[in-house]
């Protein structure tokens, strides 16, 4: 009898491959397969699944991260906080994720003295500039509500210290003598800098279009907003005063802010590649880094903020998402706005985030985006400003109904700890004494510093109480 022998297919577990297994596994027969070890940083188990290789989480302490976004090793966020002791902040010093004093980063222009400190607010510097006196008259005429763009060649130079080539223009603001000014320190010789500087921005506290050529008050409150958004761990520029010199011509005291430019951002952020852009309400707003290499548009890091009106100096074109308190710390560095917040409110900055969407730079990078302030020349004008009814601003309507609380916490630890009554008189006694003499002198100034000084300590004393009694009984 013939036998038909047909085959029966039996389906069996496949052996394990290594690319994927890893350990002792059985073969699904009775014996085990050894499939050896993981390739490269993967472990074994690692993802939580046993003999299959994965990676391994890694905790901010195991990755030595103190502070900010990062990842977790496995390309997952993990947000290490924001634990840094004012008036440190995250990435502060320069190196991000590390908690440092704002700057503080590469060059140290503030704790040393002479020329080299730049920023030094124990100090005033002498600037002179020296060019054609028709070349001055021009940049004097040029327009001051557009954005300016008459440039002159000039020689710069700091006390006794030899001249360098700068170009100088005009900044947008009022004055008629005494003006505000940008200068540009390697717009003619190609690489030069200042003390790592490529830009100095001199500003008259002046705001735009008005004739006066400066008010000793309303420089000092500008000075003092900018040392208190220093001494609260914002991140931020520096602030001092220096005399200024045009033709040997004493032209007197003016504020010297620090440009927010890819110095700044190397030093501030270790990192200098994103999109930094501006927005003040003039013609000069837009994009400050990437115009002109073929990468405007192409922000990566924008698309998540269709829905906050500053995108790109653009409108809304999305609704905030309804996972916004989920993610938007993933996108954005809250800290820094909430803190950059609270100082406005406490300066009463109307014309500032919080309260409105004006007046700061934003910067788009592998970081988180990052919130600047300036422009910090309307404050303290104002004794009762709520420091939490800040009307419709979008930065209200998007961070506090999920971060209140947070930003309620920053403001009580400011006016407990850095931004005390007395730490706030210390500034004041020590501009007086830096700068009094020089203010006295300055040919367009008449108040009396001493009197101005006393002025704005008396205004804190009523106001600094009336912010701690918003916040006990918020």
């Amino acid at each position: 009898m013939d036998l038909h022998l047909s085959r029966i297919r039996v389906d069996r577990p496949r052996p394990a491959f290594r690319e994927r297994y890893c350990g002792i596994i059985s073969d699904g027969c009775g014996d085990v397969v050894d499939c050896g070890f993981c390739n490269g940083t993967a472990v074994c188990g690692g993802a939580g699944v046993a003999n299959v290789c994965g990676c391994l989480p890694e905790s901010c302490e195991q990755l030595s991260v103190e502070c900010g976004p990062t990842t977790d090793n496995c390309g997952n966020a993990l947000d290490c906080g924001d634990p840094c002791p004012a008036p440190e902040s995250c990435g502060g010093g320069g190196v991000v994720n590390v908690c440092g004093v704002p700057g503080t980063g590469p060059f140290d222009l503030s704790g040393v003295v002479g020329c080299e400190g730049v920023f030094n607010p124990s100090q005033i510097l002498d600037y002179h500039l020296t060019l054609p006196a028709g070349d001055w008259s021009a940049v004097l005429a040029d327009d001051p509500a557009t954005d300016p763009e008459v440039a002159r060649q000039a020689q710069f130079h700091c006390n006794d210290e030899p001249p360098i080539l700068v170009s100088i223009h005009r900044k947008r603001g009022g004055g008629t003598t005494k003006v505000g000014l940008k200068i540009d320190i390697n717009a003619v010789v190609a690489n030069q800098t200042y003390y790592g500087l490529k830009n100095l921005v001199l500003d008259n506290s002046v705001g735009c279009c008005e004739a006066s050529d400066g008010d000793a008050g309303d420089m000092l409150r500008e000075y003092l907003a900018w040392q208190m958004m220093r001494l609260s761990g914002t991140v931020s520029s520096r602030f001092v005063f220096v005399n200024l010199y045009v033709n040997g011509e004493l032209l007197g005291v003016i504020g010297n802010v620090e440009a927010v430019d890819k110095v700044f951002l190397d030093d501030r952020f270790a990192d200098d590649s994103g999109w930094l852009y501006k927005k003040s309400g003039g013609p000069g707003d837009g994009l400050k880094t990437h115009e002109s290499d073929g990468l405007a548009g192409a922000d990566p890091y924008d698309d998540y903020f269709c829905f906050w009106s500053s995108s790109g100096g653009g409108p809304d074109t999305c609704a905030t998402p309804a996972d916004v308190a989920a993610t938007l710390s993933e996108h954005l560095m809250l800290d820094q706005m909430l803190r950059f917040g609270a100082v406005n409110a406490m300066v009463a900055n109307s014309d500032s985030p919080i309260f409105k969407d004006n007046n700061y730079y934003y910067y788009d990078w592998p970081g988180t985006r990052a919130y600047l302030p300036w422009d910090l020349d309307t404050c303290m004008k104002d004794l009762n400003t709520s420091v939490f009814d800040a009307g419709s601003s979008k930065f209200v309507s998007v961070l506090f109904p999920t971060w209140e609380d947070d930003y309620d916490q920053i403001l009580t630890a400011l006016l407990s700890e850095p931004l005390t009554l007395a730490a706030i008189h210390q500034e004041l006694d020590r501009v007086l004494a830096v700068t009094g003499a020089a203010i006295s002198a300055d040919p367009f100034l008449s108040a009396s510093p001493a009197d101005e000084i006393e002025s704005l300590k008396t205004y804190w004393a009523t106001r600094h109480a009336a912010v701690t009694a918003q916040v006990q009984g918020h």
